[in-house]
């Protein structure tokens, strides 16, 4: 079976209701019409993984504030509950996305013209036998008002605080990504286009050092040691490969909820 995704149809109707929102600067196409900012490029993402059938189900915290009882999904333990202030385990991460909300450069830009969160990145948040009309929930920095209507159906954590106890966490794995997908930039467009190709032939035609210490891998006859220099850089891709999985440490997290006066 091969899946199809229709990436046309979101990125025309993110770019039109994009520039209805934000003004016609907004080019959910990049600038140029070809090479997407961040924003267009989390619409494609965002039609890649529908159309890998992703579910988005991330986890749920269920909090009963008469009996104090607390479960949590798959991912997620619970460590502790007392008097309205619940504490977590966590090691499945939501999606944590700032950055201005207008701008063509703008993940969280992308969020709100798509319903990525709603799809793909849920953490949900339910409080059963609330008494009170409003409640003030607090995850990591930020607070928010909820009705208890609200709480009883269940709120995205993930979508209600741009900022909160995986947002530190979160960025290491970004940057771990990242230093990743720089790495092999530089592997294809380089070490494999360049290097292999016998367009960089010497240390002398390179200002890089790692370049450099490519070029001395030989065989015994003198010449460039094309498996050689494959799996070397292989071997270093493979290691920044770890340290995104390093990366993903249980995250430890409090979630408060008081009435509202």
């Amino acid at each position: 079976r091969v899946a199809f995704a229709d990436v046309f149809w979101p990125m025309y109707v993110a770019g039109f209701e994009g520039q209805k929102r934000f003004g016609t600067n907004f080019m959910i196409a990049g600038k140029d019409g070809v090479h997407p900012g961040l924003a267009g490029q989390t619409v494609m993402a965002y039609a890649f993984l529908k159309a890998m059938g992703l579910n988005g189900d991330l986890g749920t915290f269920t909090i009963d504030l008469k009996s104090n009882k607390v479960k949590a999904s798959k991912g997620h333990t619970v460590s502790s509950s007392n008097a309205g202030e619940f504490a977590f385990e966590s090691s499945r991460f939501p999606f944590c996305a700032t950055g201005a909300a207008d701008s063509d450069n703008s993940i969280r830009a992308a969020m709100n013209l798509i319903p990525f969160n709603e799809d793909l990145n849920r953490l949900t948040l339910i409080v059963k036998s609330a008494t009170a009309p409003k409640y003030l929930v607090t995850w990591g920095p930020e607070s928010k008002s909820f009705t208890r209507e609200q709480l009883a159906k269940g709120i995205n954590l993930a979508a209600e605080f741009p900022v909160n106890p995986f947002t530190p966490a979160f960025n290491k794995v970004d940057a771990a990504v990242a230093r990743k997908q720089a790495y092999e930039t530089t592997q294809i467009k380089t070490v494999f286009h360049q290097v292999l190709n016998g367009r960089i032939k010497s240390a002398e035609d390179t200002k890089e050092a790692e370049i450099k210490q490519l070029l001395g891998i030989r065989t015994t006859e003198g010449k460039l040691d094309v498996e050689g220099v494959i799996q070397a850089t292989e071997i270093k891709r493979g290691l920044l490969a770890q340290q995104i999985r390093e990366a993903f440490a249980p995250v430890t997290h409090q979630i408060r909820i008081v009435p509202v006066p």
